[in-house]
């Protein structure tokens, strides 16, 4: 055998272990059963052959030792597609590429948005896919193209999303559960507390009568399955309280009602204690007596060191008061507040124990459902303990405390991905892609700072240095510096062949600047729109309550500042409701002034109506004397002559304004007595053919014809 055929032989082995170890691994990872090359693509194939082909070595004519004809006998492909892709042809994808609405870049950039939006809570439906996708496109995609667009990327997958209120993925961030762990390790060195007396108390909510969905045999021929139960939507609270040993307290079940009823705690096997309330939850005064009468006396006999206790709840306003706080502080109870809305994630109960628990119970109602049992408030601590009992197992406690890095005391125990919702509406630098390097820069060594000799000294781990030394007037060492790997200008004695390689060097980084670019621009476009939603959210206007009390980070409300702020609360809302109760007495002593101010308008405006009625009485008297005078004034003889005329007016202005003076005050009648004296004596110096001429009218008073003269005589003396 020739040494060519040899070095064939030996690469073909080689190529056929490789596959047969590519096999085993396959079906160690995806079924046991046995593949073959047909069990491989034929452009899997082809790229196994092509790698034979090169790694087969070359002859002394620079032929490859594996032919062409033996690669495609040997993997079941085509000699002549074989031979054309070893010559460069390019696959049936790359060769329809121009075609596609997105680049392969531009998808993989798309993919890769797609899956850290998805971590931060806002995932993309086919829907979201399909408009991001016509925006890269700058044309209509349609739903084709998604639905082709997941299958060249396995790597996404179609799944069911879990609702996150906005408030909790904004609270749940780093810098608030680095504080929150920073102060119970604080309080655990502090107070050299132990698992037992660790303690994390939550309500729990149950229905009566709602169970769980079940999935059971049937009649294929059957369309609709139901599950018969009782439907009693009745809520009832249970306030339960677990230690980081694994043990839990005795219950606390709040039932709904105005008055307690002695049947409820008939039966009652796991010894909870038992209050009522109008709406079934939990209040002030329902939250001060568990810590009184519940939690005080048994966790007292449980601590046989005499040591602070500590006790973990939530930011509900039934723990947050001067009474619960300041009993505490009494009897060594530390009260740690957790930062708002991230129980999700940081409480206990609602971590690894209330899912357990909510399981159980609606598998109890079920069953009491095909038992044809009602569970009501006499029988609902029975059936309560029965999951209660399976729920709440020592483990499960205590991997409660360990998930939430309690105990033992953990700050990286909150997944990562957990903070990923609140980079939406964080300040910190947030992008959506994170920032890259691209492959076509290279670190300039020629930048990097000189190494002296002299060691500085080190700093141990943890300490903190002075402000000094963090101040912004500080020089700041230069970082490092990059380049593009451009190579050297070649002599002019080049050959050619170091020409054609230099080229090939040059075509190899365009092609890799140009895929940076189009991912930039990409992404860029990308951004651009991601930008718009943002403006729009900061540019909309919501109007918040306004807090007096600070709940966004984790508070220890049993230290000095706590109780002083939680005192002068209480006695806010003390004087709250001294002013409502008071707030009854004075609108009945308003209304008493109120109505006596009334009266005394009424009677004011009587009396002005009474004194317009009367002098409205006399001014119409008034005008109707005036009147009746007018009427009674004597028609006298028509005269010519401009004294004649004067004469009259004034003899029948005399007679008017006397006929006047009846219905007037005694002032006026003195006022106007005097100007009719003062015109009786002007009129004495008339000449004495007027004087006869006057007699002669006042002689003939009867006469309706003279009387309009002197009315008549009168209007024109006044306008003169």
């Amino acid at each position: 055998m020739s040494e060519s055929s040899l070095a064939v032989t030996l690469s073909v082995l080689q190529h056929i272990v490789t596959i047969q170890l590519l096999f085993t691994e396959m079906s160690n990872t995806a079924s046991p059963q046995k593949l073959d090359l047909d069990d491989l693509s034929p452009e899997d194939r082809i790229q196994l052959a092509l790698e034979a082909v090169c790694d087969s070595g070359l002859k002394p004519n620079g032929d490859p030792c594996l032919s062409l004809r033996q690669a495609a006998q040997i993997y079941r492909v085509s000699h002549s597609t074989l031979t054309a892709r070893f010559h460069g042809r390019p696959t049936c994808r790359q060769a329809h590429e121009h075609e596609r609405k997105l680049s392969q870049i531009q998808e993989n950039v798309l993919v890769a948005w797609i899956k850290v939006v998805g971590r931060r809570g806002i995932p993309f439906s086919p829907q979201l896919v399909q408009d991001y996708a016509s925006e890269l496109a700058e044309e209509p995609v349609g739903d084709s193209w998604v639905r082709r667009f997941a299958q060249r990327h396995p790597d996404l997958k179609l799944s069911w999303t879990t609702n996150l209120e906005q408030c909790r993925a904004r609270a749940l961030n780093r810098h608030l559960v680095q504080e929150y762990f920073h102060l119970i390790h604080e309080l655990i060195l502090k107070y050299n507390l132990t698992p037992e007396n660790i303690y994390n108390m939550d309500e729990k909510g149950i229905m009566l009568g709602i169970g769980r969905r079940t999935r059971a045999f049937v009649d294929r021929d059957q369309k609709t399955l139901y599950q018969i139960e009782d439907g009693n939507r009745e809520l009832v609270t249970v306030i339960e309280c677990i230690s980081a040993d694994g043990t839990a307290l005795r219950p606390s079940v709040i039932y709904q009602g105005t008055r307690r009823d002695l049947e409820w705690g008939r039966n009652n096997p796991c010894g909870a204690s038992i209050s009522h309330s109008p709406n079934g939850w939990t209040d002030q005064e329902l939250g001060a007596i568990w810590l009184e009468k519940d939690f005080e006396p048994q966790t007292a006999a449980r601590n046989s060191s005499g040591g602070y206790r500590l006790l973990i709840l939530d930011g509900h306003n039934s723990h947050c008061t001067y009474r619960f706080c300041s009993f505490a502080e009494k009897h060594n109870i530390i009260v740690v507040c957790l930062p708002a809305h991230t129980t999700h994630a940081l409480q206990p109960c609602d971590v690894g124990v209330f899912g357990p628990l909510e399981t159980c119970w609606r598998a109890v109602v079920t069953q009491a459902g095909r038992d044809m049992v009602r569970i009501s408030k006499l029988n609902l601590l029975q059936y309560y303990h029965e999951a209660r009992t399976q729920a709440f197992k020592a483990s499960t406690i205590r991997n409660a405390f360990r998930k939430t890095g309690i105990w033992p005391w953990n700050p990286d125990a909150i997944d990562v991905s957990l903070f990923e919702p609140s980079k939406n509406t964080t300040t910190d630098s947030a992008q959506p892609l994170p920032a890259a390097l691209p492959s076509i820069l290279v670190l300039d060594e020629s930048t990097l700072p000189t190494t002296s000799n002299t060691q500085l000294p080190t700093i141990p781990e943890g300490t903190e240095l002075p402000s000094t030394a963090m101040s912004s007037n500080a020089a700041v060492e230069p970082g490092p510096r990059y380049k593009i790997p451009i190579p050297p200008t070649p002599p002019h004695y080049a050959s050619r062949q170091d020409l054609r390689k230099q080229v090939k060097e040059l075509r190899s980084l365009v092609k890799e600047a140009g895929v940076q670019l189009e991912q930039s621009f990409t992404q860029m476009k990308l951004m651009d729109k991601e930008n718009g939603q943002l403006r729009m959210r900061a540019n909309k206007k919501e109007k918040r309550p306004t807090r007096r009390l600070d709940t966004t980070h984790a508070r220890h409300l049993t230290d000095t500042e706590a109780l002083e702020r939680l005192a002068r609360a209480d006695w806010d809302k003390n004087m709250k409701a001294v002013f409502a109760e008071a707030k009854q007495v004075f609108k009945l002593r308003r209304k008493v002034v109120t109505d006596y101010e009334k009266a005394i308008a009424a009677a004011e405006k009587l009396r002005r109506e009474q004194e317009k009625a009367e002098k409205k009485e006399v001014q119409n008297a008034a005008k109707q004397a005036e009147k009746e005078a007018r009427k009674a004034a004597p028609r006298g003889r028509r005269t010519r002559g401009p004294g004649k005329q004067t004469a009259v007016a004034s003899e029948g202005e005399r007679r008017i304004r006397r006929v006047i003076l009846i219905v007037r005050e005694p002032s006026e009648i003195e006022q106007a007595a005097e100007i009719t004296d003062s015109q009786s004596e002007d009129d004495d110096h008339i000449p004495n053919s007027q004087s006869v001429e006057t007699e002669t009218m006042a002689s003939q008073e009867s006469t309706s014809r003279e009387g309009r003269d002197v009315h008549r005589n009168l209007r024109r003396s006044s306008r003169k």
